[in-house]
């Protein structure tokens, strides 16, 4: 079974930066399976110092995932963002959704 994850751009190109996961996408609607990239599994998540944070990441070209461990204050100052990027994401849902309902009721009108 596999494992729904949502990302978003990381700073390196060739990566995305894993900010949510749901392990049982069999159980989301259709909106929210569309919102997000299905995976085979995640990888184990590694071992770490007091001092470092690992970080899922996500290769669209090979399409899987891993990790990278960062020192807290490197990793912090990319977290300090995603607020501001959920922010932005509940918006373009809120408006996807709407676009959406009116194109299922221009699909009544038509057939």
């Amino acid at each position: 079974m596999g494992v729904l994850i949502r990302t978003r751009p990381a700073k390196e190109r060739g990566k995305e930066l894993v900010y949510a996961y749901h392990a049982n996408p069999e159980k989301l609607d259709k909106e929210e399976k569309r919102n997000g990239v299905m995976v085979d599994g995640l990888p184990e998540k590694p071992e770490t110092s007091p001092n470092q944070k690992a970080q899922l990441y996500y290769n669209p070209g090979k399409e899987e995932c891993f990790y990278e461990t960062k020192e807290k204050k490197e990793a912090e100052k990319e977290s300090k963002t995603k607020g501001q990027d959920r922010q932005f994401q509940r918006e373009v849902i809120r408006r996807l959704d709407s676009i959406e309902k009116r194109l299922d009721g221009l699909e009544e009108q038509i057939g």
